[in-house]
C-alpha cells in the first residue's frame, strides 16, 4: 500500500509519500509508476518555485518539506489531483490523506 500524506498550511506545504502499491512484480507495477512519476516531477519542479526546508527522495519515499506562493500550490495541486486519481482507481493500492487549513 503506498499512503500519501498532504498538509497545508497557507504557504506552507509538506508531503510524506510512502510503500509500493503491490499492483504487480516489481518493474511491472504500473500503480507505483504513476505514483513515482507524479513524485519525482513534483521533487524536480519545486526548487524552482519554493523554498524547500526538507527534501528527500529514495525508493518507496519521498519528504517535501516548504513553502512558497501560487506556482507552488498549483504544482501540489496537480501532483495531488493524479495521487488521488490513482487512490480513486486502484483503492487497494493508495491511500490519500489531506490536511489543510483551508486556505
Amino acid at each position: 500500500m503506498i499512503r500519501v500524506n498532504y498538509c497545508q498550511e497557507g504557504d506552507h506545504h509538506r508531503l510524506a509519500v510512502s510503500g509500493h502499491a503491490g499492483y504487480d512484480d516489481s518493474g511491472r507495477d504500473i500503480v507505483c509508476a504513476g505514483v513515482s512519476s507524479l513524485s519525482l516531477a513534483l521533487f524536480a519542479y519545486l526548487p524552482a518555485v519554493a523554498v524547500i526546508r526538507e527534501a528527500q527522495y529514495s525508493s518507496g519515499e519521498l519528504l517535501i518539506d516548504c513553502t512558497g506562493g501560487i506556482a507552488t500550490m498549483a504544482a501540489f495541486d496537480m501532483a495531488m489531483t493524479g495521487y488521488m486519481n490513482l487512490a480513486n482507481n486502484f483503492p487497494q493500492c493508495v491511500d490519500v490523506y489531506i490536511a489543510s487549513d483551508g486556505g
